[in-house]
């Protein structure tokens, strides 16, 4: 009898512990079963076609709005699918309550896929398309010569060089191209760059041709004496 007694004192004792872990116990399991899965990545960008060094701001959150781990992953990918080398982009990542927010700057012309990955496994992915500032062509209009003769010892060499032998008018002219040509290759040859190298006594002449083929196309004459 005296046994009995000590147990039910004992279960007494014990039985607010066991409610308390039950509650516990109960409330855990409830948070867990109330706790649901992404069933959707929502990912946008304020701007899809930018210019190279141009800051896009990128926005992503998980859907429904009830999951608790709303956790986002960036990566970027090439066309290809391969993995954008770091040195072409810069990238800061700022993680709210609700959404994360991406600010990508793209160094170089390029095509990228911007991908957000929660929790599980769900992805989506937006393309971003970085060009290079389109200058306008600005043709050349006149060639100055600023030293006809050019004499070089045989053997030697010597560049005919812009802004010392020729000028090119106006002065900030774009994109053209330039054509050399020796009369005389065993006199003198010219390279692709206007390097005069001396083969033999004796004198040639040398051409240099800006837009060959083009309605602009303007030419220059040197004299190449070799001693």
């Amino acid at each position: 009898m005296k046994n009995l007694t000590v147990k039910i004192i004992c279960l007494m004792m014990a039985l607010p512990l066991l409610i308390i872990f039950a509650t516990s116990t109960v409330k855990d399991v409830t948070e867990i079963i109330v706790d649901v899965s992404v069933s959707e990545v929502e990912i946008t960008a304020d701007n899809e076609n930018a210019e190279v060094n141009d800051m896009v701001t990128i926005t992503a959150k998980v859907k429904p709005d009830t999951v608790k781990n709303k956790s986002i992953t960036f990566s970027f990918k090439d066309e290809e699918g391969n993995a954008i080398d770091e040195s072409y982009y810069e990238a800061e990542e700022e993680n709210g309550e609700n959404s994360s927010v991406l600010k990508f700057t793209g160094k170089k012309k390029m095509i990228v896929y911007v991908s957000a990955t929660a929790i599980g496994g769900k992805t989506k992915s937006v393309k971003i398309s970085f060009a290079e500032f389109d200058v306008p062509r600005i043709p050349p209009e006149e060639i100055v010569s600023l030293k006809e003769t050019i004499t070089i010892e045989k053997g030697s060499f010597e560049f005919i060089e812009l802004g010392i032998h020729y000028d090119i008018l106006p002065g900030n002219a774009t994109e053209y191209t330039e054509d050399w040509v020796s009369s005389d290759a065993g006199v003198a040859t010219v390279s692709k760059q206007g390097r005069i190298d001396a083969k033999a006594a004796g004198e040639c002449e040398v051409t240099l041709t800006i837009d060959k083929g083009r309605k602009n196309e303007l030419s220059i004459k040197f004299k190449i004496v070799v001693k």
